[in-house]
């Protein structure tokens, strides 16, 4: 409550004893830390008791006191405060044994026990299935890392692709990086969700378009050089030399937004801070730099402020001076009739796309390129294309999917994305008797704006709780705008699901303190990590921590610790 300490202690102030009644001994315990307006108001109380004992729990190791500069400045507070009647006491908590990676999951996915069960049993029931937790960089690591976990474990292993489910809970966004991952690693694929424009081959490119047309810089170039329709166009490298673009570019982009990032590597090859041979980097920089002139001199007549009429005709100049055509569209889609009919059929449903984009306008409004490009790529994210599903291959769909029968082995992804995401269909899962028949079993209120993200929560506990052979959760990392590597939030549901209660023995993990079983594992990291990445946002305490990181980390961990640095600063440019 905003100003209820300054309430008090304006109280104390002016009424002296008769503001606190007959209270004469103070007890604290347990406080991690005070806010100003808290340690004002224990100055104000503390000369009418008779005693006053105040104990902090906190972590006092010389060497993570940079990490608590609040606490610590509590402390010296607090000291201030300190008479033969008033005591501060500092308990420094031993810190809890490492937990075995089944008592790590058993307490992760809950502790509730319901009537006529104990506790034991609850446990040993919630580790029967394999749960393997998957931090990735961002949505399109994520991908890729499932997409070769599937071929490995399933294609390779002769087994039916078609009990694997992948979930992804924002689908309507990434569903085609997920098919482009999947495709790469030769898994067919049956899409489940509704695909709209921008999942089609001409779709897309025209999103890297309006991208393009917002701000150009290397991580453009490089989709563009990717993109499947681009292979044919006159001054694209050659296949050899594209091949090596994702390989040795990605992770040495610029870390800002560049409009000429050939001269940045450039600048990099001269000063010899490649480590690649240096042949072999000139015949790839050249080759980029070659390829983003090329891109650049398509949109050089574009003007800064224009026409809708304007920039319709100049996006229509820049798909002819690529070779797009609709032949090609075809060709690309594969053998299958149905699907290059569909990639043909999008084509039109862009036509039309940009003709209603034209009328729908004032003609002679000006507006800026980047307020045009804003407009295109919200109208193709928008437009439904439909687009005929896979008959044989791993599901690929959203929330629904948890609750299809026959899934073996399910994938998880974008948990820090909203596991739980409000969903209109929510009523055809569980049902208002349904709820309230839970809700008197858990001992929980299930009425108001959670109970959609409930519903998912226990499509979610109700997947785990299946026989599955494999169950894969990944997250994103974060960092740019200061939210979690790990998925609290996640956590924070299922604990509201599962009805946890604090009797003080369940510890949880937080960032910082995995398992050391975890620690070993690809992908994962120790403190450090956690912190520079927490710290994004703060360019001198976030470089220290990179370094500290760096300093732990084996070599297999450095390359991946670039790819974290990497993507992180994509986040960033993308919120900025």
């Amino acid at each position: 409550m905003p100003g209820l300490y300054w309430l008090a202690e304006e109280q104390v102030r002016t009424r002296g004893e008769d503001a606190l009644g007959e209270i004469r001994h103070l007890y604290l315990d347990g406080f991690e830390d005070f806010t100003p307006s808290q340690i004002r108001f224990l100055k104000a109380m503390v000369p009418y008791l008779e005693r006053a004992v105040i104990r902090l729990h906190y972590d006092a190791r010389a060497e993570r006191g940079g990490l608590f500069l609040l606490q610590q400045r509590c402390l010296e507070s607090l000291r201030l405060l300190e008479t033969d009647s008033v005591s501060v006491h500092v308990t420094e908590e031993k810190p809890n044994p490492p937990k075995t990676w089944g008592q790590w999951l058993a307490s992760w996915f809950g502790s509730r026990v319901p009537p006529g069960e104990a506790e034991h049993d609850l446990r040993k029931a919630s580790l029967k299935r394999n749960v393997r937790l998957l931090p990735c960089v961002d949505v399109y690591d994520e991908a890729d890392r499932i997409a070769r976990d599937v071929r490995l474990r399933v294609i390779e292993q002769g087994k039916d692709p078609g009990s694997v489910a992948v979930v992804v809970p924002d689908i309507q966004g990434c569903g085609w990086i997920f098919q482009r991952a999947f495709k790469r690693q030769e898994v067919p694929v049956s899409s489940r969700y509704a695909p709209m424009l921008s999942e089609s081959l001409a779709g897309s490119l025209v999103c890297l378009l309006a991208r393009a047309l917002e701000a150009f810089d290397a991580a453009v170039a490089l989709d563009l050089s990717e993109h499947p329709l681009i292979a044919r166009a006159d001054q694209c490298p050659e296949a050899k030399a594209r091949e090596r673009f994702p390989e040795m570019l990605r992770r040495m982009l610029p870390r800002f937004a560049s409009e000429y990032p050939e001269t940045y590597l450039e600048s990099l090859l001269e000063k010899g801070e490649l480590e690649e041979p240096r042949e072999r980097w000139a015949e790839v920089v050249t080759s980029f730099a070659g390829w983003c002139k090329w891109l650049r001199g398509l949109f050089a007549d574009i003007p800064e402020t224009g026409t809708v009429q304007t920039y319709v005709e100049k996006l229509e100049e820049v798909l002819s001076r690529m070779g797009i055509n609709p032949s090609l569209l075809g060709q690309l889609a594969g053998g299958d009739s149905g699907s290059a009919e569909a990639e043909l059929s999008a084509w039109d449903l862009l036509e039309e796309m940009l003709v209603e984009l034209f009328d729908v306008s004032d003609p002679s409004r000006a507006i800026r390129r980047e307020a045009f490009a804003g407009l295109v790529f919200r109208a193709v994210r928008e437009t439904p294309w439909p687009r005929p599903s896979g008959s044989w291959g791993v599901l690929l769909g959203g929330t629904d999917l948890l609750r299809k029968a026959g899934v073996k082995r399910l994938y998880i992804a974008g948990m820090n994305e909203g596991v739980f995401p409000a969903v209109s269909s929510g009523d055809a899962v569980y049902s208002a008797e349904s709820l309230a028949r839970l809700s008197n079993r858990l001992g929980v209120t299930l009425d108001g704006p959670r109970e959609k993200g409930l519903r998912q929560s226990l499509m979610l506990v109700g997947a785990l709780e299946r026989d599955r052979e494999d169950v894969v959760l990944s997250w994103r990392l974060q960092g740019p705008d200061g939210s979690e590597m790990f998925p609290g939030s996640f956590l924070e549901e299922i604990r509201y699901l599962l009805g946890e209660k604090e009797d003080g023995n369940a510890v949880f993990p937080v960032p910082g303190e995995l398992p050391e079983e975890l620690k070993g594992r690809p992908g994962v990291f120790h403190d450090a990590l956690t912190v520079a990445a927490a710290l994004a946002g703060d360019p001198i305490s976030s470089e220290k921590a990179w370094q500290q990181a760096e300093a732990l980390a084996d070599p297999a961990q450095q390359r991946c610790l670039q790819a974290v640095r990497h993507g992180l600063d994509v986040e960033r440019r993308r919120y900025d």
